[in-house]
């Protein structure tokens, strides 16, 4: 059965729900990207090595491979394209292992981001996205699934995989993982209370003492992060337009 969910993620315009579920003791909502993944489901490859379905194309552009057909593997270009359209980072790279040095390590939830075994060699994997999960088997929404002969390959499905060839579960970082984010850290360095966000222990805390609060603390302290966020947006374009001048 699915296990609770313990840390909570960061809903800001970067996608990643609700500021307010930092302090509440429910499982936060699914992020994002999950939706944006379940809304490609039933893009499939076209038949024959002539044509190609310009969807699956549009998700080769989001790795560096850039691959200009629907039969090169494209679970990692899927899983790319979908953080990319959630304005999360990912890895630029057409292979599913790239995926087991990105992020972080996290416990089975949904959403996160799932680097199974597939194939005899070591640089062979498979990555989707955790939709659900028993105790043998993870239900993953995924590109290159479905395929003929067990293999994978064929279009965008929720497709039940084996746990026991589940090598890792990722989730991003931090909020710093928005490319949002990541566009307004370029503009210099960042500031201790930037750094102290970016850490998720930081994070856990505010969730811990957020939960016992009374609801008029919680707005406060959610305007106060609204306002912490657009100083910060400020200061960097403050800081790029000195540089500039």
């Amino acid at each position: 059965m699915r296990a609770p969910i313990r840390i909570a993620y960061v809903r800001t315009p970067f996608m990643f729900g609700s500021l307010l579920d930092l302090f509440k003791s429910k499982p936060p909502a699914p992020p994002d990207w999950l939706d944006i993944a379940l809304h490609e489901v039933g893009v499939h490859e076209f038949a024959g090595s002539d044509t190609h379905n310009p969807r699956i194309l549009q998700y080769h552009q989001s790795t560096s491979l850039r691959a200009t057909d629907d039969e090169t593997p494209w679970c990692a270009s899927f899983v790319n394209w979908v953080l990319a359209e959630g304005r999360v980072v990912g890895t630029n790279s057409a292979s599913a292992r790239s995926f087991l040095s990105w992020g972080r390590r996290t416990e089975l939830r949904r959403g996160a981001i799932a680097v199974f075994r597939r194939g005899r060699h070591e640089w062979q994997g498979h990555v989707a996205f955790v939709d659900s999960w028993d105790d043998t088997h993870v239900w993953a929404i995924g590109g290159n699934q479905g395929g003929v002969g067990g293999e994978f390959g064929g279009g965008v499905t929720i497709t039940r995989l084996p746990r026991a060839d589940l090598l890792d579960v990722r989730w991003p970082k931090s909020i710093y993982n928005s490319t949002t984010v990541q566009a307004v850290s370029l503009m210099g360095t960042t500031t201790v209370l930037e750094r102290m966000l970016m850490n998720d222990a930081v994070l856990d805390k505010l969730i811990a003492v957020g939960s016992s609060i009374s609801p008029v603390v919680r707005a406060v302290v959610l305007t106060a992060q609204f306002l912490f966020l657009a100083w910060i947006v400020r200061e960097r374009f403050l800081r790029m337009k000195r540089i500039g001048e």
